[in-house]
């Protein structure tokens, strides 16, 4: 069995028909896609019929691996001494 991830969404679990009918839109983002950026375009699939959107990054990322690549970087900035 291929896992649902495997298809744009929107198209796993429809028809061959369906899915004939239905325009794929490929995002390609280069480093790196919030899980919330993906929860928008889930969304905006499921309230345009026929749109189906396949999403490919190099990393996945949130606001903690955010704030670790940041620190990560460029230190700990302690902004109250620079005002």
């Amino acid at each position: 069995m291929v896992h649902s991830s495997f298809f744009p969404i929107g198209l796993a679990g429809q028809d061959t028909a369906s899915a004939k009918s239905s325009k794929v839109t490929l995002v390609v983002v280069v480093g790196g896609m919030t899980f919330t950026e993906v929860s928008a375009m889930r969304f905006l699939s499921q309230k345009h019929e026929g749109l189906d959107i396949l999403m490919a990054t190099t990393k996945m990322s949130n606001g903690s691996s955010l704030l670790e690549s940041l620190i990560e970087n460029f230190g700990v900035v302690d902004f109250a001494a620079s005002s």
